[in-house]
């Protein structure tokens, strides 16, 4: 079951119009057939990454995401290029 941040609990975490809704595991399972390599979360990962990449704040991440803790954002920032450019900017 998936929570909302209205509070909201739904069993189905995506909906399809064409033939009701598929739950976590189902897309799961369909990812795996399709390719082993993939799983839902690198989706959620995958966007997380590029938004560091184009220069996200840690703030702004935390808030997308709705992470409780910075830190995690954090990882997503120290890998990006625009924190490394920032850091290259600095005079030391």
């Amino acid at each position: 079951k998936a929570k909302l941040k209205d509070g909201t609990v739904k069993t189905y975490v995506y909906e399809r119009l064409e033939s009701g809704n598929m739950s976590r595991q189902q897309a799961y399972k369909i990812l795996k057939r399709l390719n082993p390599a993939v799983w839902p979360h690198l989706f959620r990962h995958s966007v997380a990454t590029k938004f560091a990449y184009e220069g996200a704040t840690p703030y702004e991440l935390q808030s997308w995401f709705d992470w409780s803790k910075l830190e995690v954002a954090n990882r997503y920032i120290r890998r990006g290029p625009a924190f490394i450019e920032r850091l290259a900017q600095r005079t030391w």
